[in-house]
């Protein structure tokens, strides 16, 4: 039924519009009529705009958003496993997998990501249920967390059906079990330790903490269960600026020339921007906040990325989108620039989305012509 109506509601709401609009230059139909008929046809479209799912919404808003860029995840490697995957050879992804461990957890990371952008929910059921293993309750975890998502959607939480919480919460419970097991069984990866902080943003905010120590004790350089956790701290989830600052400070301090982790505090600070701007709705003081703390982050990212000890891995394209948004926000062109430079067109989706759809495409405009 939500088909038909979006099948039918949204080209014939338009239609009739136009041919509302039609009728009234050409005299053909009363005021009155025209309207009334125009009324209808946004009625109609809205509808079926209305049925479509946050999960086709988000895709059409990011294929938008994308349009002239790449994402990190379009290279041959990840084209390699997904092929594995579709295919159902899941011993060779297992293998695969298994090739990045020990000193590469972020590369682990970035393909196990890679499948949750790239393949559909069920891959992971049908690698569950082919193969047993810390690789695949992994995955199969991984998958649930991006399909719990999807049926959320981004919007703010008085916007989310009821039947979609359901989908919500039950998907992150199952996903839990999965990557539990998985971090019981691999008890050396902290990969499903730092999906487990995703979960509990979702579901049990207070049990993040803990999924972010054993992550930490298992790789103390982990950035992407850090940068979770500092999604759990900051004060659009469950906690607060004060708080989210503080780990992102703490982690810089602590962490040796060249790592990624000093990009947290460029994570915060958009975050930071982020709520002020759109939840507060108060864009003037959340610019003025990024300005006074310009030499803040540029100093964390003199000390990350642009350092000569730092080593980039697969999710450094992430670290540097951070990067010339920020620049982008400032008017930093000099470093907007030079980081764009290293990027050339690989894009990711946030921080972009929160700035505006094709954001991207004006800083690359801006960098060439400054």
């Amino acid at each position: 039924m939500r088909w038909i109506i979006i099948l039918l509601g949204i080209p014939m709401g338009f239609g009739l519009v136009v041919l509302a609009i039609y009728l009234l230059v050409t005299g053909e139909a009363s005021t009155m009529q025209g309207l009334g008929m125009a009324a209808m046809g946004v009625l109609l479209a809205g509808a079926g705009v209305n049925a479509l799912s946050p999960s086709i919404l988000a895709r059409m808003w990011e294929w938008y958003a994308m349009r002239g860029s790449r994402s990190p995840f379009d290279t041959p490697e990840v084209d390699e496993l997904v092929g594995l995957v579709e295919r159902g050879d899941f011993a060779a992804a297992e293998k695969f997998l298994e090739r990045h461990r020990d000193a590469a957890w972020h590369d682990r990371a970035y393909f196990v990501e890679a499948l949750a952008a790239r393949c559909k929910p069920s891959a992971g059921a049908r690698w569950s249920a082919a193969r047993n293993g810390a690789v695949a309750d992994l995955v199969r975890g991984r998958l649930l967390i991006a399909s719990a998502w999807a049926a959320r959607g981004s919007g703010r939480a008085e916007s989310v059906s009821e039947a979609d919480w359901q989908i919500f919460t039950s998907d992150l419970e199952q996903a839990r079990t999965h990557l539990e097991r998985a971090a019981d069984t691999d008890v050396a990866d902290p990969t499903a330790l730092a999906f487990l902080i995703k979960v509990a943003i979702g579901v049990d905010p207070e049990a993040a903490e803990g999924y972010f120590h054993r992550a930490c004790e298992r790789d103390p350089g982990h950035h992407l269960a850090h940068e979770l956790m500092l999604l759990a701290l900051c004060q659009k989830w469950h906690g607060s600026h004060e708080a989210m600052f503080e780990l992102a400070r703490d982690a810089a301090d602590a962490a040796p020339a060249g790592s990624s982790l000093p990009m947290l505090l460029v994570t915060a600070h958009l975050e930071h921007w982020l709520y002020a701007a759109h939840f507060d709705g108060q864009p003037a003081l959340a610019s003025a906040f990024l300005l006074e703390h310009r030499e803040e982050v540029a100093r964390a990212c003199a000390d990350s990325i642009d350092h000569r000890d730092h080593r980039p891995d697969r999710l450094t394209p992430w670290r540097l989108n951070e990067a010339a948004c920020w620049a982008y926000l400032t008017q930093d062109h000099e470093r907007l620039a030079r980081w764009l430079r290293r990027l050339g067109d690989v894009q990711t989706r946030v921080p972009w989305a929160y700035v505006a759809p094709r954001a991207f495409r004006a800083a690359r405009q801006l960098a060439r012509s400054a």
